[in-house]
């Protein structure tokens, strides 16, 4: 197995870096829509976990689970710890995903 050691960051953005892993998974996503990842795992540690909460639009409304990102950044830390052990020992779930329908002004949604 080939654990990447994340020894420097890369900018990708204004004001955004990523670790080099992480850019590279990025670069493949985009190069190749049909690249098949394996092992994602070792990436979501709670480093990687709370910069992808600094990145999320805190004014988005709250999941299907009912918790807004207002509400779980009270508890980031804990919340991070909960998430990173339920994947260390393959206990972690998604939530469903909620659909809503969004009136366009032209008739369609």
């Amino acid at each position: 197995m080939n654990h990447t050691k994340e020894t420097m960051t890369r900018q990708v953005g204004l004001g955004k870096t990523l670790q080099t892993s992480l850019y590279e998974i990025e670069r493949k996503a985009t190069k190749n829509k049909k690249h098949n990842f394996e092992n994602l795992y070792q990436l979501l540690n709670s480093q990687n976990l709370i910069e992808a909460y600094r990145d999320i639009n805190k004014q988005a409304s709250s999941g299907i689970d009912g918790q807004s990102a207002k509400e779980f950044g009270e508890n980031l830390i804990e919340e991070v710890t909960k998430i990173e052990e339920e994947l260390e020992t393959n206990r972690y779930r998604t939530s469903l995903v909620k659909r809503t329908y969004i009136e366009k002004p032209g008739g369609g949604q």
